[in-house]
């Protein structure tokens, strides 16, 4: 047999191989067949038959037992392996033309633990897998956070990137069922899109540049989407506060309370008000308490602050009194820190004294570690003491530890600040509903009152008031403001009240 013989053979058995494997061959079985049993019978027709499919399978190649992992379903990313993901994509992206993105979105709420635990995490990512393509990234890095990271995409911009991320958020903050309850968590995104990193960008750089934008958007509070900027990076890099600097605006006055006001639910007249620390500065304007207050902390301050803002937060509400302006209380927060000092109840007495303010006019707000704390530590009994004077006591952010009804028997609670996981789309979301319903049943039993926090919406602002809620707070009612806008808005409302339509009895004549 010459060699030209052979390689057509060798191209035969090829053909023939390629021909007996994959979709194809199964046009040529119906067509053998009825040849077999025209030209040769039904002998020939019971060889074909039963042989045809004998060498289809035998010459059919090996399954593949194994396949690398690029892109879809990840349950758990090791740091290492996800930058080597970045690295593949973002270069995927460059010899192409098109454009790649890195979020990490971090889960804020309570986890539960052990089985209960995988099951949420499993039923999140399946919830942010069903808004990807199959191409995509998506999986859980260490802690509550999950990383995105989009194939290469030539109509991707950053416009679509923040749509993107709205998305996400949108979908992981719908509540979850896992371990018998359902789960409600807020979500912050981190963005790196690769049209904003530099030509010589790695993986490792763009997690990171995800990672400062998760940060910045962790700092301005729940929900809050924030995307990387290389020349805003450095901006805030160079402006970094000193704590000298920090120290000195709170001695000065230059970090004041802001009010966020409290309604009514029953009246719609405002309740009270809650002071929160803002700096105004003179040339980089607000600064968010979770910038400063790390300053502080380095400069030793800290502790100085919740003096500050009592201070602050008497004198107004006595400026009010004078301006004929109805406010009935104001709420100051203490850290656990402040209430462990033995000389707070002294200050909070002398200071209601300078400004002529009863104690039932101040309102401090305490976090569930007090309550836990047990009845004889220093904090437990500050509020204790502060409680005698006479002023009320309200439990913030309640429902997101781990809080117990005998926690509520160590210190003495007014009122339930019932924390925003529970309020979020109570107007939607029926089981939401039951659970809120439940806590402010057990409220009303223990004959605590009750504020929700965090109301945006006239739907869930309405939905809470006919579950039985006392008082409401948030952005659908008022974002925080200055002292000084404080008159206008009270003015506002009282007239927004005074045309509404009232019932009255109607005279028969």
């Amino acid at each position: 047999m010459s060699f030209s013989q052979l390689q057509w053979g060798v191209r035969g058995g090829r053909l023939i191989k390629q021909l007996l494997n994959g979709p194809q061959a199964v046009a040529f079985v119906p067509a053998l067949a009825l040849a077999a049993f025209w030209f040769g019978g039904e002998g020939l027709l019971v060889i074909v038959a039963l042989g045809l499919p004998m060498l289809m399978f035998f010459s059919s190649p090996p399954a593949q037992t194994t396949a690398p992992i690029s892109h879809g379903f990840l349950p758990e990313l090791p740091i290492k392996n996800l930058e080597q993901h970045l690295e593949q994509i973002l270069g995927d992206a460059r010899s192409t033309g098109a454009v790649t993105a890195c979020y990490l979105l971090h889960l804020d709420g309570p986890f539960p633990t052990a089985a209960a635990g995988e099951e949420l995490r499993s039923a999140y990512l399946r919830n942010l897998r069903s808004c990807l393509r199959q191409s995509d990234l998506a999986g859980w890095t260490n802690g509550n956070t999950l990383v995105v990271a989009m194939a290469p995409n030539r109509r991707l911009d950053l416009d679509a990137a923040i749509q993107a991320a709205r998305r996400f958020q949108t979908t992981l903050e719908d509540p979850v069922a896992a371990g018998g309850r359902l789960w409600h968590v807020s979500v912050c995104v981190g963005l790196a899109i690769s049209t904003r990193l530099a030509s010589h960008t790695d993986g490792t750089d763009m997690l990171n540049a995800a990672q400062l934008a998760l940060q910045e958007a962790r700092q301005n509070g729940a929900s809050a989407i924030r995307t990387y900027s290389a020349k805003r990076h450095k901006t805030q890099q160079k402006s970094a506060l000193p704590p000298s600097e920090a120290v000195a605006a709170l001695e000065n006055g230059g970090i004041r309370p802001w009010y966020q006001p409290q309604l009514c639910t029953e009246t719609g007249r405002i309740s009270g008000l809650e002071a929160l620390a803002r700096w105004s500065h003179p040339t980089r304007g607000l600064i968010a308490p979770a910038e400063f207050l790390p300053a502080l902390q380095r400069g030793a301050a800290l502790s100085r602050l919740g003096d500050c803002i009592l201070y602050h937060a008497c004198r107004d509400l006595a400026q009010w009194d004078k301006a004929g302006l109805n406010l009935p209380q104001v709420g100051v927060n203490f850290s656990e820190d402040e209430l462990a000092d033995p000389r707070l109840i002294e200050r909070v007495r002398t200071t209601l004294d300078k400004f002529g303010l009863s104690p039932d006019r101040l309102r401090i707000e305490v976090t569930e570690n007090v309550a836990l704390s047990g009845a004889v530590s220093d904090a437990a009994r500050s509020v204790t003491a502060l409680s005698k004077l006479g002023c009320k006591i309200d439990l913030d952010d309640f429902g997101t530890g781990a809080t117990a009804l005998t926690a509520l028997q160590n210190i003495n609670v007014d009122r339930l600040k019932i924390d925003r996981s529970f309020v979020r789309r109570v107007d939607r979301d029926e089981a939401q509903r039951r659970l809120l319903a439940a806590i402010l049943g057990m409220a009303e039993r223990l004959g605590i009152e009750t504020l929700a926090e965090g109301v945006e919406s006239h739907g869930e602002h309405a939905l809470v008031a006919q579950l039985g809620c006392t008082h409401v707070q948030g952005f659908g009612i008022a974002r925080p403001m200055p002292g000084a806008q404080i008159p206008d808005w009270v003015n506002g409302q009282q007239a927004r009240l005074a045309k509404l339509p009232r019932l009255g009895l109607v005279r028969r004549s």
